[in-house]
């Protein structure tokens, strides 16, 4: 079986916007008992400045593109 997913967060201003990208394959084994899965996201997001200290209070910050890679077994009985 293969997976696909994307999504979006549209946010105050055009600049700061989030994204997700994703895929898995998952392979089922003795019928729906047993599945491994594999998968993967690539995500960007941007966290507001919540530290009142700091000279960028209240804006946004674009962090770098995050990979997570995920294997899974999963078991039925």
């Amino acid at each position: 079986e293969i997976a696909a997913q994307a999504s979006q967060a549209f946010r105050q201003s055009p600049g700061n916007d989030s994204w997700e990208l994703g895929g898995g394959l998952n392979y089922y084994i003795f019928e729906n008992n047993m599945k491994l899965q594999l998968n993967y996201r690539m995500y960007r997001f941007f966290a507001e400045d919540s530290d009142p200290n700091d000279p960028n209070f209240g804006t946004y910050t674009r962090n770098n593109a995050q990979h997570d890679v995920v294997l899974m077994l999963s078991a039925t009985f």
